[in-house]
């Protein structure tokens, strides 16, 4: 086993203007991660249920959007507002070989069931699509 490797971009615009009383900025950025260190799933007659293994890439992507301005500065008052906007996503690139790996057993209401398989984000939700009372 060995610690995952990690490739990333970032790309910044800043701006301020009026004597940085309105500032701001915008910053995107792209990570790849190679060697995940992830469970995967081995027969129950092992007497385990899963091995962490070095295996696949994952890449996530995003931008941030933000916006200071100070709007009242005085002797006795000081007024500032921050405001963020932020998205990130990720997809599963390659799982070293195995299609998909379902995560939870999904028997109680509690556990999650989550699927990673390589084109959707990591841990999507998995299960029945139903329509009504099942």
């Amino acid at each position: 086993m060995k610690w995952e490797t990690t490739d990333q971009i970032n790309l910044e615009l800043d701006f301020g203007v009026f004597n940085n009383r309105i500032s701001g900025g915008i910053d995107y950025f792209w990570k790849k991660t190679t060697d995940m260190l992830l469970q995967l799933p081995v027969p129950q007659s092992t007497g385990y249920s899963s091995i962490l293994s070095n295996v696949g890439r994952i890449d996530n992507k995003g931008i941030e959007l933000f916006l200071n301005t100070v709007n009242i500065d005085t002797k006795d008052f000081k007024w500032e507002s921050n405001i963020t906007f932020s998205s990130m996503r990720n997809k599963v690139k390659d799982l070293g070989g195995i299609d998909e790996i379902i995560v939870g057993a999904g028997y109680t209401h509690v556990e999650q069931v989550a699927i990673r398989k390589p084109g959707l984000p990591l841990n999507s939700y998995y299960g029945w699509e139903v329509a009504g009372v099942w």
